[in-house]
């Protein structure tokens, strides 16, 4: 019994261990790079030569490699690039396979087939179908390994299951007749019947069908019942006949003497006439190719010479000299670039074959040396004949790298967006639901300008382009922001009046009087009555002020406002500015002072760095202490964060601390290469590995350390990005910011 279920075990795992699929010329594979869509395409190429060509990689052999193997090679190859990248490979379309179907079938002959394999029923399907029916009940399946098998096939007639195996590349499938008085001849060169009679032999049926004796193959294949037998031509014509049977099928081929030859611009089979020499000499000649433009001609990666002799049906691999450049990217035209032997191969030659660049060239190329090195170059397109030293060695991939189309927005509104080709200001301003109560500034390329948002004309006529960068000031709040006894009501109208103000808030109830103060930028602008609500309830109120309604003193609150969270205190007795101020947000470590208003008396500037001062300090109900804005101390981070620009400092705040306050990392940065400006963009920068620590605790380390006021910190999006390019990108973003620190986070 135990027996019996290893053998069964064995059978189901046959096809999986004979049928691995191996990739093959032709094949199309997708290769996705799990957050780098930069690097993902589903529409690679299996070349003749079975190599595959990846951006930043270069150039892979896969052919005869199954997916596995592939997935293995390009994630450690791809680690020189991306670190912790994760690389699924899969096959989006299969190159065509051949199957020889013979027989009792409608289309005998050879199939191109367009996956890795295919059922027996639709094989038939595919060949319209048995010719005669009722004269075939078995299919004769030879397998590429010279495993043979016969397979009922009358369930097929019969419309039910049955056993349908797959057939796999380079299967030959015969169905032969049965049930008649006739032998059958399949060749490649056509189908012939012949009436069986007593003493028919095979000498007489190949002599009775025409064929030409020098173009038969050696080896003759006869089907009896479900028995295969093969004869030698050379033996059957000149010594032993072989005496045939009633529905016996015969199987000629034609006589072929050929080579495989896989080359960088060649893959094909080469046909040689049957008493043609075979030799390396002729068969480039056949190929058209010169001989010395071959560099190595190989047979199993052994070196043959030119006159050498070539065995029949082998494998030849030719390598080319190396005379060509491939291009990728923002070209005009991109693929192989051919030169002639010896020429010399410069840039500006490159881009000139390449028809220039596309709109979408960013000025940055990649340079992929034949031994896998890479270098970054700067092109300008407006002044190509800088260009025109730099040489480039055969076999090199060059990609031209796209403009990213980016916008940093920074302000009171901050985050990274992208936009599309044609897009303007007005675009960006219509996404946004951006009105006129923000001021924009905008960098775009070398012009930097104000601009008017409700002048849309003046909009549609700045277009995006390149990095983009804008900074969004709330000029104006048009609110109106009103506090009673611990609530708070937001109006939002075009005209806010006194009347508005005591509708939200009820007035002064439960009382009959109490007094309403305005307070602006930190200011207290207006004070009204009850007497005032009476005779002048249409007094305008400013878009932008605070309003406390104080009902009288003795159901008063004290009201705390300004840069903290806004809170108002039930009391009717006086409390010290300690007990008031602790149970706020202030930032202790960055205020210096506050204004208190009293209910009676002038407005007073309090020092609160002196904590004994606030204890003695006792404020009145009705009074309202009001927290200005401090002067602001920033880091500044920029590239791959959520929201680039300014972060305020804390005294002792490290590197990743920063990166956090700018809403972390975005999902393509680069955290092994992160860059760090001590005090400016024109000092060096240091390069961080804080791949380690984002998501830890961020204690103060060596790759994590402490910022200083002015501390620039610049998150790239992959690890081959030029310090160059950061260094000139983190200049323009700080040439930006420090133009608009005036106006940073004012409101008016």
């Amino acid at each position: 019994m135990k027996k019996t279920k290893l053998i069964f075990l064995a059978i189901l795992l046959l096809p999986i261990i004979a049928f691995t699929y191996n990739l093959r010329v032709g094949d199309v594979l997708g290769v996705w790079v799990f957050g780098y869509p930069d690097y993902s395409s589903n529409s690679i190429y299996v070349g003749p030569d079975g190599n595959i060509t990846i951006p930043p990689i270069g150039r892979i052999n896969v052919e005869g490699k199954n997916i596995e193997q592939v997935e293995k090679i390009i994630n450690e190859k791809i680690k020189d690039y991306i670190k912790s990248a994760k690389v699924t490979v899969g096959i989006v379309n299969y190159a065509p396979f051949k199957v020889n179907i013979l027989g009792n079938v409608v289309k005998n002959g050879m199939l191109d087939i367009k996956t890795d394999k295919i059922k027996l029923s639709d094989l038939i399907a595919m060949v319209g179908g048995l010719r005669e029916p009722s004269k075939s009940s078995k299919a004769i399946i030879k397998y590429s390994d010279g495993n043979e098998k016969t397979v009922n096939i009358d369930w097929i007639l019969k419309g039910e299951n049955g056993e349908n195996p797959y057939i796999y590349e380079d299967t030959f499938v015969i169905i032969p007749y049965e049930f008649t008085n006739k032998v059958n001849l399949f060749s490649d060169f056509g189908t012939y019947s012949l009436d069986y009679y007593e003493g028919l032999t095979l000498k007489t049926l190949i002599s009775e069908s025409k064929i030409s004796s020098d173009r038969i193959d050696d080896e003759i294949t006869i089907i009896r019942d479900d028995e295969i037998s093969k004869y030698s031509f050379e033996q059957v014509i000149t010594k032993e006949d072989i005496q045939l049977k009633s529905e016996d099928t015969i199987i000629i081929k034609k006589a072929e003497n050929y080579v495989y030859v896989i080359s960088e611009t060649n893959s094909s089979k080469v046909p040689f006439e049957k008493n043609e020499d075979m030799t390396l000499k002729i068969l480039l000649m056949k190929l058209g190719i010169n001989p010395s433009y071959v560099d190595e001609v190989t047979i199993e990666d052994k070196e043959i010479k030119l006159n050498e002799k070539l065995q029949n049906k082998s494998f030849i691999n030719i390598k080319m000299k190396k005379n060509y450049v491939y291009l990728t990217g923002a070209f005009n035209y991109s693929g192989r670039m051919g030169f002639e032997f010896g020429e010399d191969m410069t840039l500006i030659k490159l881009i000139s074959l390449a028809k220039g660049f596309s709109t979408e060239f960013s000025g940055n190329i990649t340079l992929i040396n034949p031994d896998g090195s890479t270098k970054n170059l700067y092109i300008n397109p407006a002044n190509l004949q800088e260009s025109n030293e730099i040489n480039i060695l055969p076999g090199s991939t060059l990609i031209a790298q796209m403009e990213e189309k980016i916008i940093y927005v920074m302000g009171d509104i901050s985050k990274i967006e992208t936009y599309k080709n044609g897009d303007t200001l007005y675009d960006f301003v219509l996404r946004n639901n951006l009105n006129n109560s923000y001021t924009l500034r905008y960098r775009i390329e070398n012009e930097e300008k104000e601009i008017d948002l409700e002048n849309i004309e003046s909009l549609k006529e700045v277009p995006l382009k390149g990095k983009v960068f804008i900074e969004l000031t709330k000029e104006k709040n048009d609110q109106v922001i009103v506090y009673k006894e611990g609530n708070m009501e937001i109006i939002n109208k075009n005209i806010v009046r006194l009347q508005d103000v005591v509708a939200a808030v009820g007035g002064f109830a439960p009382v009959d009087d109490g007094n309403i103060k305005v307070m602006k930028n930190g200011e207290q602008i207006a004070n009204y009555t009850q007497e005032d609500i009476i005779n002048n309830p249409l007094i305008q109120i400013p878009k932008g002020s605070y309003v406390v309604v104080q009902p009288e003193a003795k159901y008063s609150y004290i009201t705390v406002m300004g840069n903290i969270a806004p809170r108002s205190i039930r009391t009717d007795v006086p409390l010290s500015l300690v007990e008031i101020l602790a149970g706020t947000s202030i930032k202790w470590e960055f205020q210096n002072n506050i204004i208190l208003y009293p209910i009676n008396g002038n407005k007073t500037m309090i020092d609160i760095s002196n904590i004994e001062e606030l204890r003695n300090k006792f404020v009145e109900p009705g009074s309202i202490v009001y927290v200005p804005d401090v002067e602001n101390i920033f880091v500044y981070v920029f590239g791959e964060v959520s929201r680039p620009g300014i972060v305020q400092y804390i005294k002792g705040m490290t590197t990743v601390e920063a990166i956090l306050k700018s809403g972390n990392i975005t999902k393509s940065a680069e955290l092994g290469s992160v860059y760090l400006f001590k005090e400016g963009p024109e000092n060096a920068p240091v390069k961080l590995d804080i791949s380690g620590v984002i998501n830890a605790a961020p204690l103060k380390t060596g790759m994590n350390p402490e910022l200083k006021p002015g501390d620039i910190i610049y998150v790239p999006k992959n690890a081959i990005t030029n310090v160059l390019e950061v260094v000139s990108t983190v200049t323009t973003f700080m040439n930006f910011v420090d133009k608009g620190l005036d106006i940073y986070g004012k409101v008016k």
